[in-house]
């Protein structure tokens, strides 16, 4: 069995979350200034976010005391000009919750963002910079290796779930209690440039 860390179990929770369940600017780069991993917190509870090269991104929520303990994610979309930005994003709960959407809202330099979500009439304030590379490290190309084997975990509704991953990518997993069970299967193509 993998032993994980604070990062990578909660990406690794989305796939089984998931299968069960623009860029602004007036000229420059067509890749979003802060895309990488970046980890922090939002009110209370610890966040971590991988943001994509079109903007797109997807954040994992957890307790500070237990990041590997996955409360809820959203998947978005931000846009980003200057040193402003805004998002659009859906939050999912526990399995069975419909989903909310929300937006926000922030500044961000090279290495960090600070700003305000709002969903369902609340707002929370949040902060995170770039993740450590003793953790995690983006921009470097990723590796079928880093998650072949099997990957066991709780859902957010503390069902068991568990992915085995082959050596060419293949995954098969299973979610559920055999009464409500859930099994998935795909396929991971590693990205050249990046590491996701």
């Amino acid at each position: 069995m993998k032993t994980t860390k604070p990062t990578i179990f909660p990406l690794a929770a989305l796939v089984l979350l998931a299968s069960c369940g623009g860029h602004g600017g007036d000229s420059g780069p067509s890749t979003p200034p802060l895309e990488g991993m970046y980890v922090g917190n939002i009110g209370s509870n610890h966040v971590a976010t991988l943001v994509l090269e079109d903007g797109s991104f997807w954040s994992t929520y957890s307790s500070t005391e237990d990041p590997n303990t996955l409360q809820g994610f959203s998947t978005g979309k931000a846009n980003y000009k200057k040193s402003k930005f805004d998002l659009n994003f859906t939050h999912f709960e526990q399995p069975g919750d419909k989903p909310v959407t929300g937006t926000g809202s922030g500044d961000y330099n090279e290495t960090s963002m600070t700003g305000v979500i709002n969903r369902e009439g609340k707002s929370g304030t949040f902060k995170v910079t770039v993740a450590p590379a003793t953790t995690y490290i983006y921009k470097t190309p990723a590796s079928l290796t880093s998650v072949y084997g099997l990957w066991e975990g709780k859902l957010l509704n503390n069902e068991e779930g568990s992915i085995t991953v082959d050596s060419g990518g293949m995954y098969t997993g299973t979610s559920g209690t055999s009464s409500n069970k859930c099994d998935f299967t795909g396929k991971f193509t590693p990205r050249s440039k990046v590491n996701v």
